[in-house]
């Protein structure tokens, strides 16, 4: 196999896709997940992990003209993603043409990065959006800072993989109040 750069101690598992792998540089003590697809070229820094079926893209099909078959039109010069040292890319998640995912980040499970990620942040969804912070980072959580608080895909609040509801953050205890002696937390849940 053949690789523009590669670290030391490095782990590619069976079934990665890697092209020519004349534009994949891989760092030092970082690893691409069984059936990754590596379309074009990439830079990986040091102890990285992508978990499996991780797709990275570094060029598209050029559509600017309508009176010609896209096919025909060629491809974008190759922008390479660029994975900065440090980061996890969840399960099946999308990077396109020229992101850049910050040193320390995670990029959730199916995420589709259309967007540079800032170091140490956690985002997810399609398109991906920061949802946190890892803790420690020195960066501020966004929903701090008056972001919206995560919400599931129908809007209601989120649940616990155990479907209970979630714990007041802070440690604070639910507030009673409500008529019947039900606690305010609950009455939110259900509006």
């Amino acid at each position: 196999m053949f690789l523009a750069g590669a670290g030391e101690r490095f782990n590619i598992a069976p079934d990665v896709h890697l092209g020519t792998g004349e534009h994949v540089r891989i760092g030092n003590r970082s690893g691409l997940g069984r059936g990754c697809r590596v379309y074009g070229a990439l830079e990986i820094g040091d102890e990285v992990m992508v978990a499996p079926d991780v797709a990275f893209l570094s060029e598209n099909h050029r559509f600017e003209r309508a009176d010609q078959p896209i096919g025909w039109q060629g491809k974008t010069p190759l922008l390479p993603p660029r994975i900065e040292d440090g980061a996890w890319i969840g399960l099946r998640a999308v990077i396109l043409p020229g992101r850049v995912v910050g040193a320390g980040a995670i990029v959730g499970a199916g995420a589709v990065v259309t967007r540079d990620v800032p170091p140490f942040a956690i985002v997810g969804g399609n398109p991906a959006r920061v949802i946190g912070m890892r803790p420690g980072a020195g960066g501020e959580d966004p929903r701090s800072a008056g972001g919206e608080e995560p919400r599931s895909a129908g809007g209601e609040e989120p649940r616990s993989a155990d479907g209970e509801e979630p714990r007041p953050r802070g440690g604070e205890e639910p507030r009673s109040g409500g008529a019947g002696g039900e606690d305010l937390d609950s009455q939110a849940a259900v509006r």
